[in-house]
């Protein structure tokens, strides 16, 4: 279904120019020094998981990034945000749940589901994930 998904979001999520990122905390180290704030994890950039290396090609790549640990997070993050595509990396159940939740949105989402799932010490094709954002590299963003 997320492969599906994927392919009918795509025009959509091309066109898009400001970006959010939501990875899941499960994907942390298991000894993760983050705190959690009302905005998600905050990572500490330890080098303990790949999470301090992915949020720096993120937000290099203009995605605003979060490390979330529920839906209600999402949620909050939304409400609030200016966001016209999001790129999400969960299990695909997490995938499936989120992109039928925000169905009437007319946000466009593309998911990456995780390698390895079970809602702790999980991994996701880091590989994937940056090809992913290259192929929907916003041409026209300014630099700076």
């Amino acid at each position: 279904m997320v492969s599906l998904k994927n392919t009918a979001n795509r025009e959509s999520f091309k066109k898009s120019t400001s970006r959010i990122m939501f990875v899941p905390h499960c994907i942390r180290s298991l000894d993760c020094p983050a705190l959690s704030t009302r905005d998600g994890i905050q990572c500490v950039e330890c080098g303990r998981c790949v999470l301090g290396e992915l949020r720096k090609k993120a937000e290099s790549e203009g995605y605003d990034f979060y490390i979330v640990t529920g839906s209600s997070f999402v949620e909050r993050i939304l409400r609030k945000s200016k966001a016209d595509g999001v790129l999400v990396i969960a299990c695909n159940y997490e995938i499936n749940k989120g992109m039928r939740a925000l169905r009437g949105s007319k946000l466009p989402i593309l998911g990456i589901p995780l390698l390895k799932d079970g809602c702790f010490n999980t991994c996701v094709d880091l590989d994937e994930v940056l090809l992913t954002m290259k192929n929907f590299r916003n041409e026209n963003k300014m630099c700076e």
